[in-house]
C-alpha cells in the first residue's frame, strides 16, 4: 500500500468522474469544497443563487453543492427554483451549511434536498456523500 500522497497522484491523473457545481457565498469555502472535489470531478463554482442557476442551464451538473445562507437568493430558493426547472429538476442538490436548526434541515429537504451536511466538513465526508448521492440512483438521464 502506498503512500497518502501515492494515493492523491492516482486520483488525480485519473479521468474524472462527474461535474459538481458548487454554490457558496463564502469564498473560503466554496475554495475548500471545489479544491476538495477536484481530485474526483470537474469542478464548477458559483458566488450566488442566481449565478449558480446560470452555469446549471449551461452545463447541467451532475451534482450540486449549495450553501443554505445566500445573499439574494438563498439556498431553498435556489433549490426551489433548480427543482422547478424541466431541464435542472432531476440534478442531486447536497446542502452544505452552518445552519443545523431543524428547521433548516426540513426546509432543505422540502425544497428538494438529497442530503443535508453541516460545516465543518472534512473532506474526506464531502467526498464519499458526494460519490454515495451520485451512485444511489438519483440521477436520472
Amino acid at each position: 500500500m502506498g503512500n497518502i500522497f501515492d494515493r492523491i497522484w492516482k486520483l488525480s491523473a485519473s479521468p474524472k468522474q462527474g461535474k459538481v457545481l458548487v454554490i457558496d457565498d463564502s469564498v473560503v469555502d466554496r475554495t475548500f469544497s471545489s479544491k476538495a472535489l477536484a481530485c474526483v470531478y470537474d469542478v464548477l463554482s458559483a458566488e450566488d443563487g442566481v449565478s449558480g442557476i446560470s452555469l446549471a442551464m449551461e452545463h447541467r451538473p451532475d451534482l450540486i453543492v449549495l450553501d443554505y445562507e445566500m445573499p439574494g437568493m438563498n439556498g431553498p430558493e435556489v433549490c426551489c427554483e433548480l427543482k422547478k426547472n424541466i431541464y435542472l429538476k432531476d440534478i442531486p442538490v447536497i446542502f452544505l451549511t452552518g445552519r443545523d436548526k431543524p428547521s433548516a434541515v426540513i426546509n432543505s429537504f422540502q425544497e428538494g434536498a438529497d442530503v443535508f451536511l453541516t460545516k465543518p466538513v472534512s473532506k474526506g465526508e464531502l467526498l464519499t456523500r458526494v460519490r454515495q448521492t451520485l451512485l444511489s440512483g438519483n440521477i436520472k438521464e
